[in-house]
């Protein structure tokens, strides 16, 4: 009777024993996962502020420009003509389209196009945001022409529908 006792009291042990050490893997699991999602959370809340902080800059670095030129035109400063050794046309001013345009194939075909354009020194495109910055030097060119050009070639430009073309992004 005693040997019965005995055998009782360990297989009653081996079962509380094995109980309490499944709820503990599975509350250690638990704690896994929430640590997991508290560092997934954390990630893509840095990469989403670092995703805006990139696409902003270029409208600060306008911005900033902007104001720095105000800022001298209110002070009655006068900047002083730069001598150039080729007799380049100087841009007059930046101007920023948005666009749908999204892919390197798109971005490549649309730059050389407008910068082939008369009156057009510099363009570029941030296919993350689709917004094209391009510098005017005055001539023949203006806004309304570049945003036909985009649109002509498959693309929207600053909400305006595509008139024809081929869109290279799809």
């Amino acid at each position: 009777m005693k040997l019965i006792k005995i055998l009782f009291a360990v297989a009653f042990f081996s079962v509380i024993t094995n109980t309490a050490n499944a709820q503990f893997k599975d509350w250690l699991n638990k704690k896994k996962d929430e640590a997991k999602q508290k560092v997934n959370n954390k990630i893509d809340q840095k990469t989403s502020e670092g995703i805006d902080k990139v696409v902003d800059a270029p409208e600060k670095v306008v911005k900033k420009k902007s104001d720095k030129k105000k800022n001298k035109t209110e002070q009655g400063e006068e900047t002083q003509p730069v001598d150039n050794a080729v007799d380049e046309p100087q841009p007059i001013g930046e101007i920023i389209i948005t666009t749908n345009i999204k892919c390197d194939d798109g971005k490549k075909i649309i730059e050389q196009i407008i910068n082939d354009t008369p009156g057009v020194s510099s363009t570029s495109i941030d296919t993350k945001s689709g917004k094209l910055y391009l510098n005017l030097t005055g001539e023949e060119t203006n806004k309304e022409e570049i945003e036909n050009l985009i649109r002509q070639n498959g693309y929207e430009a600053n909400g305006k529908k595509k008139i024809n073309g081929t869109n290279a992004c799809k």
